[in-house]
C-alpha cells in the first residue's frame, strides 16, 4: 500500500515500538521485508497456527512482556478485530487488505481507516 513504509518510518521516528505477528512463513516474510528495505520492527512473532489469531496475539504479548494498554493492533481482517478485542487491545482495521470495509465495519474495530497516514492521526488521539 502506498504510504505504508513512510507511515511506519514516521511512527518509528516518533518513538513508537513497532511489531507484527503473522502466520506467514518466516523466510518468506524476512525476504519480503529485505526486498522492500523495511528494517524498522522491534518485535516479530511467527506463528504456526493460523487458525488461532487470539492465541497468537496473547503469545506475542507474553513473549515481549507487553501491557495491553500500551499496544494497538492493526489488522486487515474481521478475525483480526475479533482476536484483538478478545485480548483487550485497541484495534485499527485497514481497508486495503483482505476484507472489505463493509465487513470490517461489522467487527467493531475502534477505528477503520482507508489510508496508512491515518494511523498516525488515530494514535495521536488515544
Amino acid at each position: 500500500m502506498s504510504g505504508m513504509k513512510e507511515t511506519l518510518s514516521l511512527l518509528k521516528q516518533e518513538g513508537y515500538k513497532i511489531g507484527f505477528t503473522t502466520s506467514n512463513n518466516q523466510v518468506v516474510m524476512n525476504e519480503f521485508l529485505t526486498n522492500h528495505s523495511i528494517n524498522i520492527f522491534d518485535y516479530s512473532h511467527f506463528s504456526f497456527s493460523p487458525l488461532s489469531k487470539s492465541k497468537d496475539i496473547s503469545s506475542f504479548l507474553k513473549k515481549y512482556d507487553l501491557k495491553k494498554e500500551n499496544v494497538v493492533y492493526v489488522g486487515d481482517e474481521l478475525r483480526d478485530i475479533k482476536a484483538a478485542k478478545k485480548n483487550g487491545l485497541f484495534c485499527i482495521a485497514v481497508s486495503w487488505g483482505f476484507d472489505s470495509v463493509e465487513l470490517l465495519n461489522t467487527g467493531r474495530a475502534d477505528k477503520v481507516i482507508t489510508q496508512p497516514k491515518e494511523i498516525v492521526d488515530v494514535l495521536s488521539r488515544i
